[in-house]
């Protein structure tokens, strides 16, 4: 009974994680969209890509906490500069691109983790 409600924790856990993901996913696109970067777009579906080419390699379980990390902190620093940006004042394009760096590099980390069959 244990078992059970760790897992539906677990899938609880993953569907809420995967719920926000969706929402900045869907926020970062539309002020590409606005914004009329192109290439935000271009990069962002870059980034399933080099995952699954990263996804051969092991790591050590401090590198997948680290993308892990990596991935909260850029996605919360891509919901703040959005936010401000659409709300307050334009906030220079570097800014966007260095958050969305630090959250690619968390989902190419985290990609492969995510992957591994465990028993």
């Amino acid at each position: 009974m244990k078992n059970i409600q760790s897992l539906l924790l677990m899938l609880l856990i993953f569907l809420f994680i995967g719920g926000v993901n969706a929402v900045l996913g869907l926020l970062v696109f539309s002020y590409a969209l606005i914004s009329e970067f192109g290439f935000v777009i271009l990069y962002s579906l870059s980034i399933p890509i080099l995952g699954m080419l990263f996804s051969k390699i092991k790591f050590s379980n401090i590198i997948y906490r680290l993308g892990g990390l990596s991935l909260i902190v850029g996605f919360l620093g891509l919901l703040g500069v959005v936010f401000y940006s659409i709300f307050v004042e334009k906030i220079d394009e570097k800014v966007l691109y260095l958050f969305m760096s630090i959250t690619s590099m968390g989902m190419i980390i985290t990609y492969p983790f995510l992957q591994v069959k465990r028993n």
